[in-house]
């Protein structure tokens, strides 16, 4: 047998096993060695030198986001120094106030009439209010007895209901409720009787929308008590107040009442001045702290517990005096 193609083959191994070649092969897997360190090494700089762009990239669009939010909701962009390590805080888009609905249109002293029955028993007006507007609304029965009445924010919150409100003014056959609004927009006011659904009354009502008189130290306001309603007055100072009342001509001696919204937007009862006939013609009341809001009542009185009253007015004026 011809072995020349094993021995040929056998050489060839045994070429393959120089000690020369072996060298040059490891001097140059070395060099690939190297080169692919180097390549790594260039990759993590050039990764570390991605991620220090990407923090920064991310701290100027979060910056924007909140500059652009807060020119949205009114309030201040959140300060941050270091936004590669602290985030802002964003401040969150405001909620798209309801789709405007259609009714009767309230408008300040204006006097509205309509009938509560069983299968109407809610009755819906609207009114575009201003932001920080003081607001008083009267539901008064004739014919209806519990009258209740409701207020309702632009974004369908309830701001005060009076069947719901712990009120120290109103009685069965007429509720008040008052407000400060907090934004521009559609307000629902809504007449129904004490229960709504599952309440039993029906009958005529009258509702009345006003924004009271305000009272400044500059000048006294007039008005005429009524004994079946209130004449409404707001007043808000920088320094400590009383209230100044004078009676000018009439032969009804109304009650002056001092009111203070509280926490569920009641209005709680703080001062009042109050006579029989004649007796009282002037008077001051209370020492007020500033900056709050102050609702005043002029006209019927609180106390009394006959409800058919006759319908008696007088004159008056009203005044600030600064505490010193």
């Amino acid at each position: 047998m011809n072995f020349d193609f094993d021995d040929n083959l056998n050489d060839k191994k045994r070429k393959n096993r120089n000690p020369v070649q072996t060298t040059n092969l490891l001097i140059v897997a070395g060099f690939i060695a190297l080169g692919i360190m180097i390549v790594f090494f260039m990759n993590d700089n050039n990764s570390s030198s991605t991620a220090i762009s990407n923090a920064e990239i991310e701290a100027t669009v979060d910056a924007k986001l909140s500059d652009y939010l807060a020119q949205q909701t009114g309030q201040s962009p959140v300060a941050t120094q270091d936004q590669s390590q602290i985030k802002p805080t964003i401040i969150p888009a405001t909620i798209a106030p309801r789709p405007k609905i259609e009714g009767t249109e309230l408008i300040s002293g204006g006097v509205v009439e309509n009938t509560i029955t069983s299968e109407e028993f809610e009755i819906h007006y609207t009114y575009e209010g201003k932001a920080n507007t003081p607001i008083i609304i009267t539901i008064q029965g004739a014919g209806l007895s519990e009258p209740a009445v409701i207020l309702t924010n632009p974004y369908g919150n309830r701001i005060v209901a009076s069947g719901t409100a712990n009120q120290t003014i109103g009685d069965d056959t007429i509720q008040v409720i008052g407000a400060v609004l907090p934004v521009d927009g559609q307000y629902i006011i809504t007449a129904t009787r004490r229960g709504g659904r599952a309440g039993n009354a029906s009958g005529d009502f009258q509702l009345t929308l006003e924004i009271p008189k305000l009272l400044d130290p500059e000048s006294r306001v007039s008005g005429v008590a009524e004994s079946t309603g209130w004449q409404w007055h707001v007043v808000q100072q920088e320094h400590p107040f009383s209230i100044t009342y004078s009676q000018q001509k009439g032969a009804y001696t109304p009650e002056i009442g001092v009111y203070h919204l509280d926490s569920s937007s009641s209005l709680s009862g703080l001062a009042y001045l109050v006579g029989n006939d004649e007796a009282l013609s002037f008077g001051t009341l209370g020492r007020f702290d500033p900056d709050d809001i102050y609702f005043i009542a002029v006209g019927r009185q609180t106390l009394q517990t006959v409800y058919d009253v006759p319908y008696l007015t007088t004159e008056y004026t009203l005044g600030v005096q600064i505490s010193r």
